[in-house]
């Protein structure tokens, strides 16, 4: 069936909305997606037919410009993450959380696992307690620390199963805390700091430094950007500012979702803040007495065409309430 004058003219004017987006074309004009294409191809060929019949104006001593709809470019195929927030494993901690996100990672299957950073808390090389104090006193051994790291990965790994999903951690700065204690000591010669990189590398995690970006489909994954002096970032605004890329990060242990906006295609940047995994109201001794607005679970996300798409947020308690 031809199309009528209205509907080239309809057509055209979506496509000069949404450019090559077909399905968001399609929702302009109420139509299927496949009839879109089919309307598409009969608007390039009307264009065509309508172009070769043309006849050249004597008159006129320059060539014209011919006006041709624009490329339509295919939507790029979304690649799936589940993104784990801050877990803070610790000796004597509950660690069922691990086996919940394990069974929910191996009933959605993503093309990619995140662990943002923070994964085990490191309290016992801590220096934020005076050596001597009550505090102090009462932490956990760096043995008993290294012992319930090599606990939680294990529980993970096993739950999760024979998966060949790549499984990526951003480190933390818990997790770099034992690199600061290492370069504190030269007796030690690297063997502490490379004895926790083992840890991951055996369950097959891939590490990545505190504070370095790493990417999936163009968007960055990091525990915490740093900032020009080397120190992470304390100010969303700021961080949205700088960025020039859509970023997902931890630390702050709140799930925010913020747009900043941008000259260029893309418009603008979005950055998301994961919250943390730890398990459903736990608020570590440090905070408290703050309002800590900590968020709890972990984001199932989605990217296309470099950017983040989409993203669901699971919270602990549905995590508990489903594979518990």
């Amino acid at each position: 069936m031809r199309l009528t004058p209205e509907q080239i003219e309809e057509t055209k004017a979506a496509v000069a909305r949404h450019g090559g987006n077909k399905a968001a074309i399609a929702r302009d004009l109420g139509l299927t997606r496949s009839t879109v294409a089919n309307r598409l191809e009969r608007v390039l060929a009307a264009s065509s037919a309508a172009n070769s019949n043309e006849k050249p104006r004597v008159r006129v001593p320059y060539l014209r410009a011919v006006e041709t709809p624009p490329v339509l470019k295919e939507e790029a195929e979304a690649i799936r993450v589940c993104v784990i927030g801050d877990l803070h494993v610790a000796p004597g901690q509950d660690l069922s959380r691990l086996k919940w996100i394990a069974r929910h990672i191996g009933e959605t299957q993503p093309d990619h696992i995140v662990q943002i950073g923070d994964w085990a808390s490191f309290d016992s090389v801590s220096t934020h307690d005076p050596i001597g104090s009550v505090k102090a006193k009462s932490r956990p051994s760096l043995r008993h620390d290294m012992e319930c790291l090599r606990e939680s990965l294990k529980l993970f790994d096993s739950e999760l199963g024979p998966s060949t999903i790549p499984r990526i951690i951003t480190l933390g700065n818990h997790e770099d805390r034992v690199r600061r204690y290492q370069d504190l000591r030269s007796e030690l010669e690297d063997s502490l700091w490379i004895d926790v990189l083992q840890d991951f590398a055996q369950f097959r995690w891939k590490t990545y430094d505190f504070g370095k970006v790493t990417f999936i489909g163009g968007v960055g994954f990091v525990h915490v950007p740093l900032n020009v002096i080397g120190k992470p970032h304390s100010s969303p605004n700021i961080m949205g500012n700088n960025l020039a890329h859509d970023l997902i990060k931890g630390h702050s242990h709140r799930a925010t979702y913020q747009t900043f906006a941008k000259i260029g295609e893309g418009q603008g940047v979005t950055l998301i803040d994961v919250g943390t995994s730890l398990p459903h109201g736990h608020v570590e001794p440090y905070a408290k007495l703050s309002q800590t607005s900590w968020w709890y679970g972990v984001h199932d996300v989605i990217i296309r065409n470099g950017r983040i798409d989409d993203f669901a947020r699971v919270s602990m308690k549905t995590l508990q309430e489903r594979y518990a």
